[in-house]
């Protein structure tokens, strides 16, 4: 693979914060979400499923679980399609498509700042924008989020991603590699496209 295709890295992170009832996602804490979870077993469940409807009513009237509410907003999911788990000084926030079994991760930042790690790698690498310009590209997680512990207490994410041509169930254009580093302190430092392969030439 040519060189130019790795190491190119995102140096900003645009972040819109969300509040809800003065509540941000600086301030969700694991225990108050295992309190929240723990009041779901009042909903109805379909299969392995609680009631979306049910489990959203309870986030709404309960204190525990108003920094998931805040997260449900942002992410524009229902509480009851949100997994989370603490991981170092992050935690990883999965979204649940329950209808085509796809998963998308987020890392929460100790500043409540969240990064999507379904990237589009033509955001990262100005050869790959160039290449698929005007393509209608779907980005989908290939693997589950897996973290490293890095040097000088680094952080890192990686993920393999898989990028479809115009739908989930589309043809796949590519694969790539991506790497998301935080600093000691949680803030993002960079992301990075270690590898990309496409499975076509792209038409032109």
């Amino acid at each position: 693979m040519p060189s130019a295709l790795k190491n190119f890295f995102i140096g900003v992170l645009v972040f819109f914060p969300v509040v809800i009832l003065s509540v941000s996602l600086r301030s969700f804490t694991m225990e108050d979400y295992k309190q929240c979870l723990a009041l779901w077993k009042n909903c109805p469940q379909t299969g392995a499923f609680y009631d979306a409807q049910c489990v959203t009513t309870l986030v709404e009237q309960h204190g525990v679980c108003r920094s998931l509410g805040a997260l449900s907003k942002k992410l524009d999911m229902p509480p009851s399609a949100l997994s989370i788990e603490k991981v170092d000084k992050f935690y990883v926030v999965t979204k649940h498509f329950f209808a085509d079994g796809q998963s998308q991760y987020y890392v929460l930042t100790p500043q409540g700042k969240l990064v999507d790690t379904n990237q589009d790698p033509r955001l990262i690498d100005p050869i790959l924008a160039r290449k698929y310009k005007g393509k209608s590209l779907v980005v989908l997680a290939a693997t589950p989020l897996q973290y490293h512990a890095g040097p000088s207490g680094k952080s890192v994410f990686m993920i393999q991603l898989r990028i479809a041509e115009g739908c989930v169930a589309c043809s796949t254009l590519g694969t790539a590699q991506v790497k998301f580093t935080f600093s000691a302190r949680g803030r993002r430092i960079n992301t990075e496209l270690l590898t990309f392969k496409p499975t076509k030439m792209p038409n032109y």
